[in-house]
């Protein structure tokens, strides 16, 4: 290929995969296993940035593949009445003709006409109505429901798709569900009445990509080109990432670019160097930003603290948080817990927390200022 391979956008999946493949390898199993496989049902988690959105439609991908009908909802969504009303009539359309009618009534000139009406008067529709009827009209292949952001979905509908899948699972209907959200979100989610079938569900959390996998989505991506990472570049862009997939994908965007800018065939770590400042500041915008917006002025506050008072990897101890608001630990506990479910701190040990992604202590000294266009 001639142009970037490395895609920074939110939802596009990378040419070169980075690490997730336990995931991957599980869900084919899944797939090919039959009716009962446990890894027909999983729930994948994990902070902004870290590739839920990309690996569920990676994941969809897969079962496409092998001919699966895709069901997609998101959990901020109104999603019982979706996929009722909305997304499962359109995949059956997609499968079947029109309904079948039968003559009512013939009428030709001088003689009469012909009518139609509907053979009956079809039931009030259930999710899992609807799903057993798409499942009828599917040969040798399943179908797929997959939910981002099943952090915000309401416990009610969650509590309706369990209940259909399940039912659909006990009577042998080839049938499979994926859903995704951001980790904290998640743990509280399972704990609600309802969801106990999510805690039945395969359970993965995506963490960083581990240091082998990072460098390989340097070289391998860059390799699809005519201009690739040498080894020493390959290290410095990997480190600068810490394995977060977004920035991945941004920081190899960023040096592919500024080496084909500059005609030049190889990517250098002065080439890394020179980009790193517009990748954080490109972080800044496109998840710090959008992750920050909606915080209360409390919230805020205390990631200021926390950004003021962490050591080099950004951990701090609840309490000197606590102190540097003048306040007390059982006084911020609820902005604590808030932030945790934001996904934007993270509680690495009893006490102890720390920011939850990448280059956010920069963002904050900044003030989160965007770039000025001349």
């Amino acid at each position: 290929m001639t142009g970037n391979p490395f895609r920074p956008t939110f939802g596009a999946s990378p040419l070169k995969w980075a690490g997730r493949n336990a995931v991957l390898d599980d869900f084919r199993a899944g797939l090919n296993g039959g009716v009962g496989n446990p890894n027909r049902a999983m729930l994948i988690s994990g902070h902004r940035g870290m590739g839920k959105t990309v690996l569920l439609t990676e994941l969809e991908d897969i079962a496409a593949q092998q001919g699966w009908v895709i069901i997609r909802v998101s959990g901020r969504s109104d999603a019982i009445k979706e996929l009722v009303e909305s997304i499962i009539p359109s995949k059956i359309q997609e499968l079947t003709s029109p309904s079948t009618r039968r003559i009512k009534e013939i009428r030709i000139a001088g003689v009469g006409g012909i009518g139609t009406e509907e053979t009956s008067v079809p039931p009030v529709p259930t999710l899992e109505s609807k799903l057993r009827e798409l499942s009828g009209h599917l040969h040798e292949s399943g179908i797929l429901i997959t939910m981002d952001e099943v952090q915000d979905a309401d416990p009610s509908d969650l509590e309706r798709i369990a209940v259909a899948f399940q039912h659909l699972v006990r009577d042998e209907f080839t049938v499979a569900i994926v859903m995704a959200g951001l980790t904290a979100g998640v743990d509280q989610l399972l704990h609600l009445p309802g969801t106990t079938f999510l805690r039945r569900a395969r359970r993965f959390r995506l963490g960083p990509v581990n240091s082998t996998a990072t460098l390989a989505a340097f070289t391998d991506t860059s390799a699809l080109t005519h201009i690739h990472f040498d080894a020493d570049a390959a290290v410095t862009a990997s480190n600068a990432s810490h394995g977060y997939p977004f920035l991945i994908q941004l920081i190899g965007y960023l040096a592919w670019k500024s080496a084909a800018t500059a005609n030049h065939a190889v990517i250098t770590t002065s080439t890394v160097k020179d980009i790193i400042p517009e990748a954080v500041s490109m972080m800044g915008e496109q998840v710090h930003d959008p992750a920050v917006r909606a915080l209360t002025p409390r919230q805020m506050d205390y990631l200021y603290a926390l950004a003021r008072v962490a050591d080099n990897a950004g951990e701090a101890l609840s309490r000197a948080v606590a102190e540097e608001l003048e306040s007390s630990t059982t006084s911020t506990s609820e902005v604590r817990a808030r932030l945790l479910e934001q996904g934007l701190i993270d509680a690495p040990r009893h006490g102890t927390v720390a920011l939850g992604l990448p280059y956010l202590r920069e963002y904050l000294s900044s003030g989160g200022e965007q770039t000025l266009v001349d």
